[in-house]
């Protein structure tokens, strides 16, 4: 009964040991993961721009312009805001191919199998952003149309248009976001044709 009483002893102290090193493990992780979170913490909207235009250049100097990675959110705030040319210009820079072109709590980032998942309460706040958005992306194409048929040479608009609305159709989108990138590339097609 004391060898048995002993064994236990020790293996209480042995888990006692284990369960202090991962405390001490996961608090190390902690500070660590907070010292970096720090890092990623929002930004101001002044930092905005700076952030939606992350360098993809690691030889770039301060003074050179630097090769940006433009978010399609940001693009919908600026137009939405009142700064049609400037969105229209940031937009017509966006590299459709990119895997990050939408921030990470866009609607853009909701499957419509995702949405068929989540509860009631979420598909209804899910649907109204993807409405709103919905709006934007109309407006932001129609507006984008409009400047290229002023300006003439618009087949850099007519390439963005298409690639932007070819990456709204594709299968990771809610489905009215697919049904609105089927008609930027339709009404694109139709108002901007090849010669």
């Amino acid at each position: 009964m004391d060898s048995e009483h002993v064994v236990n002893d020790n293996k209480t102290l042995k888990d006692g040991k284990m369960r202090w090193r991962l405390f001490v493990c996961i608090s190390l992780m902690g500070v660590v993961l907070g010292c970096s979170q720090k890092e990623d913490a929002p930004e101001s909207p002044a930092d905005s721009v700076q952030s939606d235009m992350k360098t993809d250049d690691p030889g770039n100097t301060a003074n050179e312009p630097a090769v940006k990675l433009i978010t399609f959110d940001h693009v919908l705030q600026l137009y939405a805001g009142g700064q049609q040319d400037k969105a229209v210009d940031l937009f017509l820079k966006i590299q459709w191919d990119q895997p990050d072109i939408f921030a990470q709590d866009s609607v853009f980032q909701i499957s419509e199998a995702e949405f068929v998942g989540s509860p009631r309460s979420e598909q209804e706040q899910i649907s109204q952003k993807a409405s709103n958005v919905s709006k934007e992306v109309k407006a932001l194409a129609k507006y984008t149309i409009q400047q290229a048929k002023e300006q003439g040479g618009y087949e850099p608009t007519r390439n963005a248009l298409i690639a932007c609305g070819k990456r709204l159709s594709q299968d990771d989108q809610l489905l009215l976001i697919q049904m609105v990138g089927k008609a930027v590339v339709g009404y694109t097609e139709k108002e901007l044709p090849v010669w």
